[in-house]
């Protein structure tokens, strides 16, 4: 299949298909990408505690990086957790103001009021954040303890803590305490249901027209580069030429100059027909004029 593989095609392929076709730069196959997964990077870091604005901004920029990235995509890995695991750590690492912000507000014992309310994103969003960001980062973006509490710079017991707290509270909102085994279907289940977005289109169309003007860009970078190599190419070839012409000149000035301290021939005739001769005369000629100025300017200053 070319890069412009038919959309009503692509609409039935394999999320392993398309990113094959994705990396091998089908556009078409990005898109279709784009669109079945936009609304679960952008519901993760809303989830996380992003502002709805700046969750949509960094969401487009995941998927640029995504793109140019897409093809250490190996073997049949979802493209689902790729995906949501390049936006957490993307996030971590770029906005890790935000992050350790959101760390900073905690609490010591979890709440009993939710009990019985169900687990939901209302409940999830009820988290103190640090709880909420630990708990979305482990489930919802499938980072382990290990690299959630080097993401965030904190040790290993209080990253822990922060989750098992945050996972407490989500237990509670389901009444009668659960096992663990009862507990992570529902959790999977709330983390694989991506939050309902209207916009899906648009979005689509956002990331489509970023992608072009990042080509766009390329082109002319490589373009420009292109032209400056040719211009230094012909410099060097110019300057080489010239300083040919200006070595065979100075062989044939010094030999002039010697046949005329040889025969005592004029200086005036010797620079005549020098090739440089007329420059040196209007040289020296600027020169004499530079110093009459100069002392001319002096004895006005001493007057």
């Amino acid at each position: 299949m070319g890069l412009a593989a038919d959309a009503k095609v692509l609409t039935s392929r394999h999320d392993v298909e398309l990113a094959a076709l994705a990396a091998a730069g089908d556009r078409g196959a990005f898109d279709e990408l784009v669109r079945r997964h936009g609304a679960a990077v952008r519901g993760l870091l809303r989830r996380m505690g992003v502002a709805e604005a700046e969750a949509d901004r960094f969401a487009l920029e995941v998927f640029l990086v995504a793109f140019e990235q897409i093809g250490g995509l190996r073997g049949h890995g979802a493209f689902s957790a790729w995906i949501r695991k390049l936006a957490a750590r993307l996030w971590l690492r770029r906005r890790r103001r935000q992050a350790l912000a959101l760390m900073a507000v905690q609490t010591l014992e979890p709440a009993g009021e939710e009990h019985g309310s169900g687990l939901s994103d209302q409940a999830l969003a009820a988290l103190p954040s640090c709880e909420r960001l630990c708990v979305v980062l482990c489930h919802g973006a499938g980072l382990g303890p290990g690299e959630l509490a080097e993401s965030l710079g904190l040790p290993a017991q209080a990253a822990g803590a922060a989750l098992a707290l945050g996972l407490g509270r989500l237990r509670a909102c389901l009444g009668p305490p659960l096992a663990e085994s009862d507990f992570d279907p529902l959790l999977q289940a709330l983390f694989a249901q991506p939050l309902a977005l209207s916009d899906g289109e648009a979005f689509r169309r956002r990331v489509s027209l970023r992608l072009d003007r990042a080509w766009a860009l390329r082109r002319a970078l490589i373009g420009g580069l292109g032209l400056l190599g040719g211009l230094i190419a012909v410099g060097q070839l110019t300057a080489s030429r010239f300083l040919g012409h200006a070595e065979v000149i100075s062989v044939q000035s010094f030999h002039l100059m010697s046949i005329a301290m040889a025969e005592h021939v004029p200086w005036r005739l010797l620079l005549a027909s020098s090739p440089f001769g007329g420059a040196i005369l209007w040289g020296a000629a600027a020169l004499a004029l530079l110093g009459v100025g100069l002392i001319a300017a002096r004895l006005f200053r001493d007057i």
